[in-house]
């Protein structure tokens, strides 16, 4: 009877497969749009026409308030992606090193695996993570301590304060858009490259296995740039539902990757049995995943 512990680097990566969802964070798109797309463009509906059809001013209190919902709703948005972007990065040295392991307790040259998985460290750093974290709190706590207070402020105060808020998000917002979509798409290069060169240093064992395809199609980043400067910032909503989208389209593509990777191994390894370290709660899990395959 072959398990799959007695296999060195199986185990490695089925831990990887198994807790891909605590890591692997899908943004959902939609709420997304509705939020930092469709929720802007109906209140322009709305104070549009006051200007166009009867001169009438927009209340400065109204869009006070919708300033402060806004922006920490952006700001949100931004620290989820980044969070989602670096714990998927940080899966994705560990599930190549798993597969270095693997390769190697099968006797492979995996100096080409090795290098690839070099080139992914510090790709994606802690920094912006933490900036977009600490952008999102301090909102929450600004945005409420001045809620409290407006009142007691001038109209002056409001108004200055309303446009660093803007300033900050859309800086913040498009940075991180900016970065999400320049990492992901050299995640998902080298991932596909790390793929192949495994399926070349396997390639004289049965059944052949093959790579993972290119998902994220290059971006010209200069374009973006231009389009972020044009727009006043504005087209960084757009950026970062196109970010949120190569996310996790890149990360369903290595989820089905995954899974025929695992069958391929316990074909190959004539894997009768797993035995897996996991906590009770966590076996069903083990068993909805081969359930699946």
């Amino acid at each position: 009877m072959t398990v799959f512990m007695s296999i060195p680097g199986a185990e490695r990566y089925l831990n990887c497969v198994l807790h891909r969802g605590e890591k692997d964070i899908l943004l959902v798109i939609s709420v997304m749009l509705i939020a930092i797309v469709g929720i802007p463009g109906l209140i322009l509906y709305q104070i549009l026409p006051l200007y166009i059809e009867s001169g009438v001013e927009f209340d400065l209190l109204s869009f006070y308030i919708y300033v402060l919902f806004m922006s920490v709703l952006v700001a949100f948005f931004a620290y989820r992606m980044n969070a989602s972007l670096l714990h998927h990065y940080e899966r994705d040295l560990e599930w190549m090193s798993s597969l270095i392991e693997y390769a190697e307790g099968e006797s492979k040259e995996t100096m080409a695996l090795k290098a690839l998985r070099d080139s992914m460290d510090g790709l994606v750093s802690r920094l912006l993570y933490k900036i977009t974290l600490a952008t999102f709190l301090v909102l929450i706590v600004a945005d409420t301590a001045l809620a409290a207070t407006y009142l007691c402020l001038n109209d002056y105060v409001l108004y200055y304060y309303e446009y660093a808020v803007i300033f900050t998000v859309f800086i913040t917002l498009s940075g991180n858009a900016l970065y999400v979509v320049d990492r992901i798409e050299k995640i998902d290069r080298t991932q596909c490259k790390f793929t192949q060169s495994f399926s070349e240093c396997m390639s004289d064992e049965q059944p052949i296995i093959g790579s993972m395809p290119e998902t994220v199609k290059p971006h010209r980043m200069w374009l973006h740039v231009v389009l972020i400067v044009v727009t006043l910032g504005i087209y960084s909503l757009i950026l970062t539902i196109m970010a949120a989208h190569s996310l996790n389209a890149h990360i369903r593509e290595q989820w089905a990757y995954e899974e025929d990777l695992l069958k391929w191994m316990m074909t190959k390894d004539g894997v009768d049995n797993i035995v897996h370290a996991e906590r009770e709660a966590e076996l069903s899990l083990l068993g909805q995943l081969y359930r699946i395959i």
